[in-house]
């Protein structure tokens, strides 16, 4: 993490932003398909804002199933996208969203993403337990298993999220002045932290495959012979490189006789001469 890490709190309300703003599109009907950092703006306010609908998708009225914009076949960014989005993409209902909400909360609490077997955010970050549960259940992979709206996404959120005491001598806690001025200052800073990590973890994925695409793509000795690689063709390869040094051997073997060959043939004339009477 870099040093302007996100704070627990300060994910957990970006987070509880993006849930409102999302179960207002949900309530219209509408489904985004590409929830992510980058397509999350926060202003300097504090208020969450979701960009690009180009591949959102209807769910209600006439045109139900009908995606917003049909500029080309990309339906969705791999790491955020649910299961059921890669088996059906034109079929998917709002709990995409709530799939996609998870694996940002993750991101935010711990800034990796929960790809394999990942640890709960409670063994990674100091958060409570409960938060655990949430993203679980938010990434759980059969849409039924989820919650079923970004509202009550937000909720748990609201339940689980830390609650500072107030000083003895202000019984009233801050001002909201004063938490509205620390909320634009953190808050876009944060949510351009997350931006600016989600692209730095991308660019050292490319980074990494086009050096293993290089490096595999590097011929040796044996792919410039076409010999495979493969512990399951390792005799062949050793009946290859057999015949090779026969053929070897016999090339030197042809080479020596032919050599021997000529040398008789050019002591024949000394030792006729040499013979002849004077």
């Amino acid at each position: 993490m870099r040093a302007e890490r996100i704070a627990p709190r300060e994910a957990l309300a970006i987070v509880a932003g993006l849930c409102e703003a999302l179960q207002y599109a949900h309530d219209q009907g509408v489904v985004h398909r590409d929830i992510k950092p980058e397509n999350v703006l926060v202003d300097r306010a504090g208020r969450v804002r979701i960009l690009d609908f180009g591949i959102a998708r209807l769910t209600l009225g006439d045109d139900a199933g009908e995606a917003l914009t049909r500029t080309g076949q990309v339906v969705g960014t791999p790491l955020y996208m649910a299961p059921e989005q890669w088996r059906a993409p034109l079929a998917v209902d709002h709990r995409a969203d709530i799939y996609a909400l998870g694996v940002v909360l993750y991101e935010l609490l711990t800034g990796e993403l929960p790809v394999g077997r990942f640890p709960v955010p409670s063994q990674r970050v100091a958060v409570d337990v409960r938060l655990d549960e949430v993203v679980l259940r938010a990434l759980e992979r059969e849409p039924e298993r989820r919650f079923q709206s970004a509202r009550a996404v937000g909720e748990e959120l609201a339940a689980a999220a830390p609650h500072d005491a107030a000083p003895a001598d202000d019984p009233q806690g801050p001002s909201a002045d004063a938490a509205a001025d620390d909320s634009a200052d953190a808050t876009p800073r944060g949510a351009h932290a997350v931006r600016s990590r989600a692209q730095e973890r991308r660019k050292r994925q490319r980074l990494r495959a086009a050096a293993q695409r290089n490096q595999a793509a590097a011929p040796g000795f044996a792919d410039r012979l076409g010999i495979s690689r493969n512990p399951a063709d390792r005799p062949l390869r050793v009946t290859l490189w057999l015949l090779t040094a026969l053929c070897v051997a016999a090339a030197l073997a042809v080479l020596l006789t032919l050599t021997d060959d000529r040398g008789a043939e050019r002591s024949i004339p000394v030792q006729l001469q040499s013979g002849l009477p004077r």
